[in-house]
Parts: C-alpha cells; structure tokens; sequence
C-alpha cells in the first residue's frame, strides 16, 4: 500500500529508531577523543571548575549490594564532606547482587528512569552489551577536566580492557586486575611428607607425585582429603591452560608463561585441544587413585573442609595475600603456587567498574564524584568503612573494630566500590599489602586480544544451547568423575552439533575487524 509513498516510510523508520533510543538516551553523550585506538584521553587538560561557583546538585548512585548497617549514618557524613569538596549530596542506593541488581538496572535503563552513576561490569549491569546501545556516557573528553586524577591512578592498559571503538565508557574498580590459577596447600603436610609444594607449579606430575605421597594420611584419618573438588566445574584448570578463551569453550592460543610467543588469532574450540585433553586424563587418573573427597559429587554434604584442617590441595582463582587472610582465618598455615604467571584479561579488567547513564543531568559532576572516590582517602574510606568513631576506630593507623559486633558495624561489599588501595589497613593485615597489590597488577602479562569482548547477537542461540551441554559435561570432565576418553569426544560432538563452527566462524570475522583497529 505504502509501496510508493517512500517518504512517509523514511519518517515512520526514523521515529521507530528514535523511540528504540528513548529508554538508554535523551540525548547525545558526550563522546571520546577518536573512534578507534588512542589512549584513555588524547586531549589537553582543562581548568578545574571552582567549588564556589558551582550549583549544588544531587547525584544517585546506584551500586551493588546490599545496604550495610549503618549506611545512612554513613551518607550523612560523607555528604557534608561531598558538599565542601564538589557540591554535591549523594544519594546512595544499594541494590542485592544478582538476579536483583541485573533485573533492576535493566527496568531502570531501559524506560530512561533518571540516575546518575551505576555499577556495571562483565557479568552485572552488562557493560559490553549496555555500552554500544548508548546507555552510557563516553568519558574520554571528560577526563581531563572533571577527572584528571582517575588518569593518574589507573593505567593505560586497565582503561584498554573496557574501551569499545576508542571510547572509555566506565571507571574500573581499582582491586586486582589480573586473574590466576593457584594451587592452594595446607603446608603442614607438605611439610609432613617432605614435599617441596613451591615446585608443584612447575610440572602436574609434580601435583600428581605429591598427591600419592599424602594419601598415606588416609590410612591414619579416614576423612583426609589430598584434593578438595571443583565446585563449579574447571573454571580455574581452564585458565591454566595455554589459551585465551573469548566465550567458553572457544579461544585463541595464548602461552602467557613464554613472553616471546606469537600468537595466530585463530579462534578454535578449547575442548579440542591437546593439551585440554592431557589435563583432563591426568585429573580422571587423581580421582582414580582415590585423591578427591570421598563424597565428590554430592551437594550440600554440610562439612568445611577447611575448617576441619584435614586436606592438603585445593584450587581455585587468586586474590592477592588471600593466603595471608586465610591462614589467620583458620588458624593454620596455608600457601599458594601459581600455575602461570598472573595475566590481565578484558575478562579481568572489566569485573567491576562504574558508569555514568545518559541521562544524567549532571555527568561532569558525576564524574568529579568518581574522581574523588577513587583518589581520595576521605571519599573511599567514608564508603569503605563507615564513620570513624562509631562503625570502627583508627590505631596506629589502622582500622580496628574493637567489641563492636557484626551489627554495629559498617560492611559492604567492599571490592566493588573503588579503588581499593586508598582503603586503610584492618589491624591485622600487612604493611606492605598494597605495595603487594601494585606489583601483582603491574607485572602481570597481557593477553593478546586486550579490549576484545564479542558480540553475542548473531550466536545467542547456539550458545544458550551450549551452556546447557556446558552445565552436562563440565562439572564431572574436572572432577574426573566419568572419563574423559569417552566422555570428551561426545561432549566435543555436541557442542559441534549445537552450532560449534557458526559460533567460531563468527568469533573469528568479529576477531579480525577488532585487529584492523589495533
């Protein structure tokens, strides 16, 4: 009927289009300082605006979970300070993690109701996929003016792992920013059974030596446990595998141990690997031997492993002096050792970090806020903390809590918040934790694809199919409760069947136009 009338259809596509935008815009974000490439800012820092010429403004913030005791004690306080440094009273509005957090964001994005700042990330408020629809503010041209100390304190690379087409449209978390697998050891039977365990990361054939030697533990304590089992499937025997996954089970070869490697940036199917399937016979063969805990595969057993002592071996992802808090946790000595160097990975750069929403009314003022927040020791331990005085008290220079019981205190998530290092030290932590912190992030290795997220539109469906089969294999392939020999081939026949060589092929076209920009 309107075969001919082409331009009352031009019309009609452009306000469809305009109203697709309504829920993430209301208008034009400010935008970066190129489409491809380029640093966090490629731009002249301008004058600061002075405090006593600006308005006061209120700035909501949304942040993942749940509210702490003591949160609106807290905020009152840290808005008298908000109000003398940047002119703003900050409405703080915490959200569960989860499900909560995830479905709320999204309401909220998507029927332009107002906010100011919000949580987002790799697996919460979801920035890759927010980002490219325009949700939030690029703040690339912004930066130099409203947050100039952000451009100090986080460096180029951490704003490489969040940068989409040239543009920065978040603040990363300051916490640590590389992952890595480690073997976790209760040293007092490594030290029983003569066990060197800071070789263990050098050779699994070390891993498997020393499992045989501690299994003699079990003739004297029938519960002893050589190695505790992955709850959730192989997550961290993954990342100790010479690949760069990009969506499991799908990657690029990456050996981040050789800093001379050269990679081809061919995307091939993880599962299919030689090396995969070496890890994986070794794993069947502990579970065999009669290594893991006897009750392997049930659920909600309702014993702590670790609280009653009696295991040798664990695995699981590093958070740096993890082994410190542990072994003052439990009340005996535990220690780690790599299986690789740690690595920063997009994955690992992007798990926490902040945005600014289009439709903000006051983004500079935004982002003066987040300016502060991760610079300012005030501002940061304010949020940390709680109030000094009534949620903790300083001592010598550290945070002490004294008699007051969980209920009196202030205590949130404290990792997502900002920038970690400018928090004070608890009374029992190290001097040098954050020196420890810095050098971890700072030498680690940097995975060849950096900045690289995928798109998922055209392979959603494959891969929906794929976790399923993922969730059916996963758990028990790295647990080595069926075998591999048999049951890898027909876990690889599946994924293959569920559209394995569309998700690569569409991986890799995507792969290649993203190293056209580098």
């Amino acid at each position: 009927m309107y075969r001919n009338k082409w331009l009352i259809l031009l019309v009609i596509a452009a306000m469809v289009l305009a109203a697709a935008l309504t829920g993430c815009a209301k208008e034009n974000p400010p935008t970066s300082g190129g489409d491809t490439g380029g640093d966090a800012t490629d731009k002249p820092p301008g004058e600061p605006p002075k405090v006593e010429d600006l308005p006061m403004v209120d700035i909501i913030w949304y942040q993942i979970g749940e509210a702490p005791n003591g949160s609106d004690v807290m905020l009152e306080k840290l808005n008298e300070y908000l109000a003398e440094k940047i002119k703003v009273k900050l409405d703080l509005r915490w959200t569960e993690a989860g499900a909560n957090y995830n479905e709320k964001m999204n309401v909220i994005i998507n029927s332009g109701e107002y906010y100011d700042i919000c949580f987002t990330s790799n697996w919460a408020a979801y920035y890759f996929e927010l980002a490219p629809k325009g949700a939030f503010v690029a703040l690339n041209d912004m930066l130099p003016q409203y947050g100039p100390e952000l451009l100090k304190v986080i460096t180029e690379d951490i704003w490489e792992g969040s940068r989409i087409n040239g543009k920065n449209y978040a603040v990363p978390v300051l916490k640590d920013m590389a992952e890595l697998a480690v073997l976790n050891v209760n040293v007092k039977y490594a030290e029983k059974y003569g066990i060197d365990y800071k070789k263990l990361g050098d050779d699994i054939n070390l891993v498997t030596e020393a499992l045989e030697k501690v299994s003699a533990e079990i003739q004297e304590d029938p519960n002893f446990i050589p190695i505790i089992n992955y709850p959730v499937g192989g997550a961290h025997g993954q990342t100790a595998l010479p690949y760069q996954q990009i969506i499991w089970p799908f990657g690029v070869a990456w050996d981040c141990k050789d800093p001379n490697f050269k990679p081809d940036y061919k995307v091939v199917n993880i599962l299919e690997t030689p090396e995969l399937a070496e890890l994986l016979n070794i794993i069947r063969g502990w579970n065999e031997a009669g290594y893991y805990n006897r009750d392997l595969m049930a659920p909600d057993t309702g014993r702590d492993f670790y609280t009653d002592g009696n295991w040798f071996l664990d695995w699981y992802g590093y958070f740096p002096y993890h082994e410190y808090s542990q072994s003052l946790s439990l009340g005996y000595k535990v220690d780690v050792v790599p299986t690789t160097p740690q690595k920063k990975t997009t994955a690992s750069l992007t798990g926490a970090m902040h945005a600014i929403g289009v439709v903000s009314d006051h983004p500079e003022r935004a982002l003066m806020f987040l300016n502060l927040l991760n610079s300012d020791p005030v501002v940061r331990n304010f949020v940390g903390y709680g109030v000094e005085g009534v949620h903790y008290d300083l001592v010598d220079g550290k945070v002490s809590f004294g008699d007051r019981s969980p209920e009196e205190r202030y205590s949130p998530w404290q990792a997502m918040l900002g920038n970690n290092t400018l928090l004070y030290l608890l009374e029992n932590e190290p001097e040098d934790k954050w020196e420890f912190f810095h050098n971890y992030n700072n030498n680690a290795a940097i995975s060849p694809i950096l900045g690289f997220f995928p798109d998922r539109t055209n392979i959603d469906t494959e891969l929906t199919v794929m976790n399923s089969i993922i969730n059916e294999y996963e758990r028990y392939l790295w647990n080595g409760a069926i075998d591999p020999k048999v049951k890898l081939p027909e876990y690889i026949q599946k994924i293959k069947e569920a559209g394995g060589d569309k998700v690569i092929n569409e991986l890799q076209t995507q792969l290649d136009a993203w190293l056209q920009t580098r």
